[in-house]
């Protein structure tokens, strides 16, 4: 370790949901840790959907926070964030920077490599990913660019690993697989609810099943699969009622889909008690067409959650198919159908998975790990980074 606390800067415009949690995490335990860390970032993400405690999280811990007028959208705005970046690195001397997602972190690294800083980039989910055609070889040539100013890309699984080398994003050399993890001692604190008392809460009769998920109602997610399932599993098992967590551009859709096919589906918009809700559902449902590694998942199975999820990216890491959960294709809503409805029919079996699903987490997507890793990472790059710079070497 340094004499001096390693000065690292946090670069990111996605301000909300997962990568809200994992920047936060990193910012609040690295700190603790004595590390100085501090975050470049929009005061409030245009498309926030009800998420917007990110800068308030930051200042209860005392972490410094340089505002940058950051939006998704690509534009001339872009060029004023670079220059202002580029005058913030040289003005605060730090050591190196993390970047996350894709305009934080193509924007991050253009300035890292301008100022001859060591950069570490998390991509979040890989959004050329979402893309198709000449749409997806334009974000793919971004990431690639971007990719020759990173001195270390950060993949959180293996299989997202896999798809950045095929991909050609980076060398394999200069990728290091770094799981997502989290707090399951904060988790079982604040949501030390029963079944029956978090039903309640939200106004569901106890004896109502509840098939849950939790996420931004995007593409990437698909919640329109969700709502196709719903309607199958309604079929099926009259009485269920399926419950979505979260907002985003294709809300007025999942209603409207919802209200056409006469299925009762409640879209609660962003919680900050999200895990209290999620204590009611009986299911916890992701169907994703890609991910990085979904913190929502990892908390559904900290949880004790039985768990349907997709065969995707970030996915297929954590779970293990009929061992911790159910895997089913993605885009299939048959499939997740028949998958929700074998863990009603078979209580013990979905208690059993959902038991080996928390064990797994427990022992193996900590937040101490996380930390632990990308502590000793940011080490390893500025070390070597400091002794590329030392004269005679």
């Amino acid at each position: 370790m340094n004499a001096k606390p390693l000065h690292a800067l946090h670069v990111v415009e996605a301000t909300t949901a997962g990568v809200r949690r994992y920047v936060s995490a990193l910012v609040v335990g690295l700190r603790a840790r004595g590390m100085d860390i501090a975050v470049a970032a929009p005061w409030r993400r245009s498309q926030h959907y009800g998420d917007t405690a990110f800068v308030e999280d930051l200042r209860q811990e005392g972490a410094p926070f340089y505002p940058l007028p950051m939006q998704r959208r690509i534009g001339l705005r872009d060029g004023v964030v670079l220059v202002a970046l580029w005058r913030l690195l040289r003005r605060e001397r730090f050591a190196l920077v993390h970047t996350h997602s894709s305009k934080g972190g193509f924007l991050g690294r253009i300035a890292a490599g301008i100022c001859n800083l060591p950069a570490i980039h998390t991509p979040n989910g890989l959004y050329f990913l979402e893309k198709a055609g000449a749409s997806r070889q334009f974000y793919l040539n971004l990431e690639r660019m971007a990719g020759r100013f990173t001195t270390t890309l950060i993949a959180v699984s293996e299989d997202e690993k896999s798809v950045l080398m095929q991909n050609k994003v980076v060398d394999a050399a200069r990728i290091r697989v770094i799981h997502n993890g989290i707090d399951v001692a904060r988790i079982d604190g604040e949501a030390q609810l029963t079944k029956m008392e978090a039903k309640s809460r939200l106004g569901i009769r106890p004896d109502r099943r509840v098939v849950g998920g939790v996420g931004r109602l995007v593409p990437q997610k698909d919640p329109l699969a969700f709502v196709q399932a719903a309607r199958r599993v309604a079929d099926e098992a009259p009485g269920a009622l399926f419950v979505w967590v979260g907002s985003g551009p294709l809300r007025a859709e999942v209603e409207s889909q919802a209200k056409a096919k006469d299925v009762p589906v409640r879209i609660l918009g962003h919680r900050e008690d999200v895990w209290k809700v999620m204590r009611a559902f009986d299911v916890f449902v992701l169907p994703s067409q890609y991910e990085g590694l979904p913190f929502a998942l990892l908390e559904a199975m900290a949880l004790s959650l039985p768990v349907v999820a997709t065969n995707v990216v970030g996915i297929r890491d954590v779970i293990e198919d009929e061992a911790t959960g159910l895997i089913v294709p993605a885009k299939a809503p048959a499939a997740m159908t028949k998958a929700v409805l074998s863990l009603f029919r078979d209580p013990q079996w979905a208690d059993g998975l959902a038991a080996a699903a928390r064990q797994k987490v427990v022992a193996e997507f900590s937040l101490e790990q996380m930390l632990d890793r990308h502590q000793m990472l940011y080490e390893e790059v500025y070390a070597r980074h400091a002794r590329s710079r030392a004269p005679g070497e």
